[in-house]
C-alpha cells in the first residue's frame, strides 16, 4: 500500500473517532494482499484520494468513502463490499503468450510467489514480480535504471503492452487492475495463466515436492 493511501484512511478514521479500533483491525489484516489491493484500487480509481499523484487528500471528500471501507475491514465477510470494479482488463490466450519470444516489445509479468516459480519455472520471457509488490515495482517513482537492475528488463511506460500471469488467472487479474490504476493503458491478463500453459506444454501443473 502506498503511504499516502494509508495516511488518508487514518486521517478519515480519526475524524470519526474510530481510529483505535479500526487501526488495530487494519494492522491485523495487512498481510492479506486482497485487502491491500482493495484500498489501493479504491483510492486511485474513485479519485477520492489519488495516491499516485497527490500526497494529501481533502478530508471532507475522503471521509465518507474511507469510513465505509473501514467498516468493511472490521467485518471479515464484507471485505469485498466496496471494491471498485470499474477497470475492464482484456484477456490474451495461449497462442499470443507462446509467440512472445517474437515480440520483445511486450512484457510478461508472472505475479506468483518465488516458491511457486522455483517449483514450476517461468513461461519464456516472463519476469517475476509477486502480486504483493506489483504496485511498488510499477510506481512512478521507480526509475527505469532501478527496474532494469531488479528485473533485467526496461521499465514499461504507460503504453507498453503488458501481460499479467499467475497460476490460474485470478491474481493476474488483480495485478492488471493495479497496473491500470497506476496509469498503464495497455495491460492484459493471461486468463489461463500457468495452468493453461503447463497443460498445453506438458509441464507440471503444480510445484513438484
Amino acid at each position: 500500500m502506498l503511504p499516502s493511501t494509508m495516511s488518508c484512511l487514518q486521517l478519515a478514521l480519526r475524524q470519526r473517532g474510530g481510529a483505535a479500533v479500526a487501526t488495530t483491525a487494519l494492522r491485523s489484516h495487512l498481510h492479506h494482499h486482497q485487502l491491500i489491493r482493495n484500498l489501493f484500487i479504491l483510492s486511485v480509481t474513485t479519485g477520492v484520494c489519488n495516491s499516485v499523484k497527490a500526497n494529501s487528500c481533502n478530508v471532507k471528500t475522503c471521509l465518507p468513502v474511507f469510513s465505509q471501507f473501514a467498516t468493511s475491514i472490521m467485518n471479515a465477510n464484507a471485505n469485498q463490499s466496496y471494491y471498485c470494479t470499474r477497470v475492464n482488463i482484456p484477456v490474451v490466450d495461449y497462442a499470443e503468450v507462446k509467440d512472445l519470444p517474437n515480440h520483445p516489445e511486450k512484457l510478461l509479468i508472472d505475479v506468483r510467489e518465488p516458491n511457486e516459480i522455483k517449483g514450476t519455472g517461468l513461461i519464456p520471457t516472463a519476469i517475476n514480480i509477486p502480486l504483493g509488490i506489483v504496485d511498488e515495482a510499477l510506481a512512478p517513482h521507480v526509475s527505469s535504471k532501478e527496474f532494469q537492475r531488479k528485473y533485467g528488463r526496461a521499465k514499461p511506460d504507460n503504453k507498453t503492452y503488458i501481460i499479467m500471469q499467475c497460476r490460474s488467472g485470478k491474481r493476474s487479474q488483480n495485478a492488471a487492475e493495479m497496473a491500470a490504476a497506476l496509469g498503464y493503458k495497455n495491460v492484459h491478463n493471461y486468463s489461463g495463466s500457468w495452468l493453461d500453459w503447463a497443460e498445453r506444454e506438458g509441464l507440471p501443473l503444480e510445484p513438484t515436492k
